[in-house]
Order: C-alpha cells, then sequence, then structure tokens
C-alpha cells in the first residue's frame, strides 16, 4: 500500500487524502478508519468521475463510504477549479476570455467532503 498524507499519527484530528486507484482507495478508508481518533475527521477532494489510464472509472460517490459515516461538508469546492500545468490540455483557463497562461481546468467537477467516518461498521 502506498503511503497517504496524515496530519499527526497516532491520534490524528484530521486525515487529507487524494485518492487514485480503486483498490488503493479501499484499502486507504480501512487505514484510516484504524488509525483516524474517535474525534477525528477525513478530507477527500477528487473529481466526481475519472476515467484511469487503463479504462477503469472512478466516481466520488461510490468510495467506499459507510452509510453511519457523518458528511459535515459535502460540495464543489470554491478553491480547487483549475491549476497550473505546462501540459498543453483544451481546456484552458480564461478570465473575462482570456486565456490565463499554464491555467487549465479539470476534466470533470471536482467535489470535497469533510466526514467524521464512522469507526463501528456494523
Amino acid at each position: 500500500m502506498k503511503p497517504i498524507p496524515i496530519v499527526e499519527l497516532p491520534n490524528p484530528k484530521i486525515i487529507l487524502a487524494l485518492l487514485e486507484l480503486w483498490k488503493e482507495c479501499q484499502s486507504h478508508f480501512t487505514f484510516i478508519r484504524s488509525y483516524i481518533s474517535p474525534d477525528g475527521f477525513f478530507y477527500c477532494c477528487n473529481r466526481e468521475e475519472k476515467v484511469l489510464p487503463g479504462g477503469e472509472i472512478l466516481r466520488f460517490d461510490d468510495y467506499p463510504w459507510h452509510k453511519m459515516d457523518r458528511h459535515l461538508l459535502d460540495e464543489e469546492p470554491p478553491f480547487y477549479r483549475w491549476f497550473f500545468s505546462f501540459r498543453p490540455t483544451s481546456r484552458h483557463l480564461r478570465v473575462a476570455s482570456i486565456p490565463v497562461p499554464f491555467g487549465r481546468l479539470f476534466d470533470g467537477p471536482m467535489r470535497q467532503r469533510l466526514t467524521h467516518l464512522s469507526q463501528k461498521l456494523d
């Protein structure tokens, strides 16, 4: 399993993660649930739907959330709608119809979720 960014251990209050691969996503959630403190929170920010190079499709709603998880924030992030990149893409960031140099748009809507993860998965 690849490491995930963790603010502090062994009793983290907040864990940040950007999840890319489905198999790793499932194991990340298991890992996070076992290490996060009972009053800790998990923050996840990713595209709502993403097609991986192998053709596999990841959907934010299909991440291994549990019905006992309590979502405190679940929305499009106001701060993370574009990024800088030297790689050319067809999706350029524009301000007042003027292209922003190296500014790129994501190829789908983003979503963020701040969740109190349930540690009891009954």
